[in-house]
């Protein structure tokens, strides 16, 4: 299944932004949780500091800078040089004892510069940073003591490290499950959107398959299913007035049809009755003809594709060209034709052949002589057009898409011969065939444009070479 199909999925894209969701929250959580920490560090190293002072001024011998200077030296040789840092100078400026750069000897709070503890530092010029206090001594001098940050900065590296990791894993996971439900989404859509294609064919007994995403989605499946048996009624139903209809007129018409004839063929001379009759009849056959062009669009429209097979359009074309040319002739209408070869189309012979029938009558009762009409058939692409142009009034834009319904008709065309059903039929049989009918200008006139999908012309293999 194709990839960028699965990605363009709603569940994809909702399953991703879940996973950014929760990404986002882990990464909030974590600066939430390092404020937390460092609030915590900078109030505990204020505190161990400050009681480091107050331990060495209470516990020196004379609690002068001697003797603090000597317990310094002491509590560095038992604590090791990593726990506190020290600076001890006398009360003449003379520097007594300590580790801490002679920079940092100043009073109050303030930050210096040292290297990192050579078991903890990734490099050995790596520094680490020392947070010092500095206090005057009662006799004189100052007392300097520092705590190194360089522990709670490897934390929060930590932290942030651990939180990059975090996140692009549930982001590499949330993509990973989009991605499985993108595609079992995409599957089972695949699979109602197979269901409604063969419906929109024509087969019309076809049903929408359970989806099996739980309840709502397989209750919204039965609902459509149920929609569709009602549709398929309603349909069945008309379909089945619209042939009963024309069935039962059509027998009352034939037998009044043939009681005129037999009217006129009783051999008793009678010009005005005659006249009457041969008008009747007209009009019978006229609207015997109009029933026999519902039941066909009926037929076409509750018609499938099973019976479709391969049709050369361009010879059926041709064959109904030649079919009107002697009818343009004795009209003194110009009728040109081109037809390019060797047109392919998947469909059903007599019904393309009905339909280009019915442009060319549409195109000719709306074109009076010496009007011409031109027949094409050409290639564009995958696609195969039948064009057919005339030079009659047209239609209006407002009007093109309202001449395919059944009998539809423009107040100008109502006093000319036909139902309005020409249109209908072609756009039936277009549709059949999974085409269109396309209406524009032709200043003036009308060009008539049927779209079909091309059959692919299959290469004729290369004769093997003789052995």
């Amino acid at each position: 299944m194709p990839l960028p199909r699965i990605t363009g999925t709603a569940a994809f894209r909702l399953a991703t932004l879940y996973g950014l969701l929760f990404a986002l929250g882990a990464v909030v959580l974590v600066a939430f949780f390092d404020l937390t920490v460092a609030d915590y560090a900078r109030r505990s190293l204020r505190d161990d500091v400050t009681s480091e002072i107050q331990l060495l001024e209470r516990t020196a011998p004379g609690g002068n800078a001697t003797g603090i200077a000597a317990l310094v030296r002491e509590r560095q040789r038992v604590l090791g040089s990593s726990a506190f840092y020290y600076l001890v100078f006398g009360p003449g400026g003379d520097l007594l004892a300590g580790d801490l750069p002679v920079s940092a000897g100043r009073r109050g709070w303030a930050e210096v510069q040292v290297p990192a503890p050579p078991e903890s530092r990734e490099y050995a010029e790596e520094m680490a940073e020392v947070r010092t206090l500095g206090e005057t001594l009662p006799g004189g001098g100052l007392l300097v003591v520092g705590r190194s940050t360089y522990d709670f900065h490897e934390l929060r590296e930590t932290l942030v490290e651990a939180t990059a990791a975090a996140g692009g894993l549930i982001l590499l996971m949330a993509l990973c499950v989009a991605f499985l439900i993108g595609r079992q989404v995409l599957s089972r859509i695949d699979r109602v959107n197979a269901a409604a294609a063969r419906i929109m064919e024509g087969r019309l007994d076809e049903r929408l398959p359970a989806m099996g995403m739980g309840a709502e989605f397989d209750r919204l499946a039965a609902n459509l299913n149920a929609m569709l048996d009602r549709i398929n009624g309603l349909m069945e139903g008309l379909r089945q007035v619209s042939s009963d209809v024309a069935h039962d007129l059509r027998t009352p018409l034939t037998r009044l049809r043939g009681r005129l004839e037999a009217a006129l063929g009783d051999g008793a001379p009678n010009p005005e009755r005659d006249a009457l009759a041969q008008a009747a009849m007209a009009q019978v056959d006229e609207i015997l003809a109009t029933f026999s062009s519902l039941l066909r669009i009926a037929q076409v429209e509750g018609g499938g594709r099973e019976g479709f097979r391969p049709v050369n359009l361009s010879e059926v074309v041709e064959r109904v060209q030649q079919a009107y040319e002697p009818v343009a002739e004795d009209e003194g209408r110009a009728f040109a034709g081109h037809v390019a070869p060797d047109l392919q189309v998947d469909g059903d012979e007599n019904l393309l052949a009905q339909l280009v029938s019915n442009l060319l009558e549409n195109a000719f009762a709306h074109t009076p002589p010496p009007g011409a009409v031109e027949l094409s058939v050409r290639a564009e692409g995958t696609r195969a057009v039948i064009s057919v142009a005339d030079k009659g009034p047209g239609i209006p834009p407002d009007e093109r898409a309202k001449v395919t319904r059944r009998f539809y008709r423009l107040d100008r065309s109502r006093t000319t011969p036909g139902a309005g059903l020409g249109l209908a039929m072609v756009q039936a049989v277009a549709q059949l065939h999974e085409g269109e009918l396309v209406l524009s200008d032709n200043r003036p006139g009308l060009v008539a444009r049927v779209i079909l999908p091309r059959r692919p012309r299959v290469q004729p293999s290369a004769p093997s070479a003789p052995p």
